[in-house]
């Protein structure tokens, strides 16, 4: 899954992307982000996006999971799949209210799950289901910085006025400074 990360909050729009793509907030400890994640800080761009989008699935906003949790809450783990999860002090969950369900996404220890388990965290798969519905955003709330941020899926501007492009000035040799369905098929 590709997806491009914005911050759409005015106040410190660079910080909230840095702390979403490094995976953690400015703590004050002994090492900065970048040195945590092994990145050089100059070896990150940000620059300024602007566009618009058709389909955005907002939530910030527990109502907006409300269909979703109604198609999922009644799943059942085969019974070999729940002896087995509770052998090993696996813990197995199926998220029946939207009340759950906004709380395992916005669980600020999600990168644990893939480290500790081999399986992907819930909010990348949510992402996946997002994707796959062709829905071209996710709008959410930074579980490190609090902000707004709006995750992008231009894999789904087929067929749809979604576009996002480059505000900044660019090198001559940028191929795209625009997505949008003429061109959304060409990322990598």
């Amino acid at each position: 899954m590709r997806s491009i990360g914005v911050a759409v909050d005015d106040a410190f729009p660079k910080g909230t992307v840095l702390a979403e793509i490094l995976g953690r907030g400015t703590s004050g400890g002994l090492l900065t982000p970048e040195e945590v994640a092994l990145t050089k800080p100059d070896s990150i761009a940000a620059v300024s996006l602007s566009g618009h989008l058709d389909a955005v699935l907002d939530i910030r906003d527990d109502r907006s999971l409300a269909a979703f949790v109604a198609s999922i809450k009644s799943f059942r783990f085969p019974p070999m799949l729940a002896s087995k999860a509770s052998r090993v002090g696996f813990p197995l969950q199926v998220v029946r209210t939207v009340q759950e369900l906004s709380k395992v996404l916005h669980a600020s220890d999600w990168r644990n799950w893939p480290a500790l388990y081999d399986v992907p965290a819930a909010c990348r798969i949510f992402g996946r289901i997002v994707l796959d519905a062709q829905v071209e955003g996710i709008l959410y709330k930074s579980v490190l910085t609090g902000k707004s941020c709006l995750a992008i899926y231009p894999q789904n501007f087929h067929n749809s006025s979604s576009y996002i492009e480059l505000d900044d000035p660019v090198p001559p040799e940028l191929i795209l400074r625009r997505l949008d369905s003429s061109n959304c098929g060409v990322i990598p």
